[in-house]
């Protein structure tokens, strides 16, 4: 008898090492598949607490803030029949289940499920995979394509743009497939959390990715368009928003030479925040002051 599960991807909003407001999205998003009938969700790597906290993840204040959230998060739904995935360490995975909780590593199953649990994306992944992956132009296309053509079942979700921009901008990636099939992809580089369900037959989750064939990249005559331009231009905005927001930056004042990159970064600015824009330019060359 075919056994059919409802799972869930979500990517939360999420504040760098704000703990609290983390636990309140994770268990909003968990709400939400609750009601949509699932029986999984997942989420990223670090969803507690972010991925981007650096040095902070050494202070035992953070440590214990996040085992504490985990503590909440399975008493919030110790009595329904929801399970929750999430990277709650660097090398673990927290499963809770019944107002319990239990540590995964890399590659082990999920008991009631029959789904391994990871973290990376490669020759052997397993079914569920959270991550943290840095949004890059075209990645967000490649790694989608990598699941369908595989075959495999796999529930992939990365962390989102509240993640710290000091370093990249994350999209916040979670899809869900099965047979080559795509079930159910959210929409990226969005600062609201977003869920997504879909139902996959747990009699086909066995399948993993060793059996993809590597395609080579591509070569392109004209390396900067490659037909990810919208994308590279959106990571670029989603960055900057980021960066504006962290630091309460109202207003920009941006010096622009004419040349490509000030166009580039003028053009973000504005649809960042607008056509209204106040302008003046300096002529160093008829100017003596």
């Amino acid at each position: 008898m075919k056994k059919i599960l409802k799972i869930a991807s979500a990517v939360p909003a999420l504040k760098v090492a704000d703990v609290d407001f983390n636990t309140q999205e994770i268990i909003r998003c968990a709400e939400k598949a609750l009601e949509a009938g699932a029986e999984l969700i997942v989420f990223p790597h670090l969803a507690v607490t972010g991925s981007t906290c650096g040095d902070l993840f050494q202070y035992s204040l953070l440590q214990d803030a996040a085992e504490n959230a985990l503590k909440h998060i399975a008493e919030t739904f110790k009595n329904t029949d929801l399970t929750l995935i999430t990277g709650a360490f660097s090398d673990r995975a927290a499963v809770i289940c019944k107002g319990g909780i239990r540590y995964c590593r890399n590659g082990e199953k999920v008991d009631a499920f029959h789904l391994s649990v990871g973290g990376c994306v490669c020759e052997k992944s397993p079914a569920i995979v959270l991550a943290a992956i840095p949004a890059v132009a075209g990645q967000a296309r490649k790694i989608r394509e990598r699941f369908l053509r595989s075959g495999a079942t796999a529930v992939f979700v990365s962390a989102g743009i509240g993640e710290s921009t000091t370093d990249a901008v994350y999209g916040g990636q979670a899809l869900i497939v099965q047979d080559g099939k795509l079930l159910a992809e959210n929409r990226m580089y969005c600062s609201e959390s977003r869920v997504i369900v879909a139902e996959i037959n747990t009699e086909n989750s066995e399948k993993i990715l060793q059996d993809v064939e590597e395609t080579e990249d591509t070569i392109f005559a004209t390396p900067f368009l490659t037909g990810d331009e919208e994308e590279a231009f959106l990571i670029q905005q989603t960055g900057l928003a980021q960066r504006l927001r962290c630091s309460r930056t109202e207003k920009i004042v941006l010096g622009v030479s004419g040349g490509l990159d000030s166009s580039l970064i003028t053009a973000v600015c504005v649809q960042e925040q607008g056509s209204g824009f106040n302008t003046f330019s300096l002529d160093f060359l008829h100017n003596d002051k």
